[in-house]
């Protein structure tokens, strides 16, 4: 189901109520979203692509169990805590990017790959599960390796604007 580019800041329940019990695949970018809360009751969703939308947090995520496809690319989200909600919600989930979120250092100029490292080391800390992410293979031996001290650091770029990046 595409509903790409309509400015939509929500979905109405019940018009997704018809196609939300088949629709396996949604892509909802460039829209303008805060909330992800509509999409309960999409059993069986596999792929969802909600690029380029105005999400601050992922919390609002309601249970998708067959999620396996997460992208989430440019939008707001800076907080890598809350994809301890998404571990709940998405137990199938192997594919994630956060390319171009205040959380991500990949896209950003002041970036560097160690801080890259960390961070790809903090998501995996959260999603055990996750095979790929923001479109790179994550290597077995990063799961559970991630220190107090890499999470303090990752963290702490929770804090920091796109374009504001501390220099590892």
């Amino acid at each position: 189901m595409d509903l790409v580019g309509r400015g939509l800041a929500s979905l109405d329940r019940a018009a997704l109520a018809k196609c939300c019990r088949v629709a396996e695949h949604l892509d909802l970018s460039r829209n303008e979203l805060h909330s992800l809360d509509c999409l309960a009751g999409f059993d069986r969703m596999q792929t969802l692509i909600c690029d380029h939308n105005s999400l601050c947090t992922l919390t609002s995520l309601p249970l998708l169990k067959q999620l396996d496809t997460l992208s989430l690319n440019f939008n707001h989200l800076s907080d890598l805590e809350s994809l301890e909600h998404v571990a709940r919600c998405c137990p199938a989930l192997t594919h994630l990017s956060l390319m171009g979120n205040p959380c991500c250092p990949l896209l950003n100029p002041a970036g560097s790959e160690a801080t890259y490292a960390i961070y790809r080391e903090e998501v995996a800390y959260y999603l055990p599960s996750l095979l790929l992410l923001d479109g790179s293979l994550l290597e077995k031996h990063v799961h559970g390796r991630i220190s107090a001290d890499a999470k303090h650091r990752v963290s702490s770029l929770e804090e920091c604007e796109i374009g504001e990046w501390p220099k590892a």
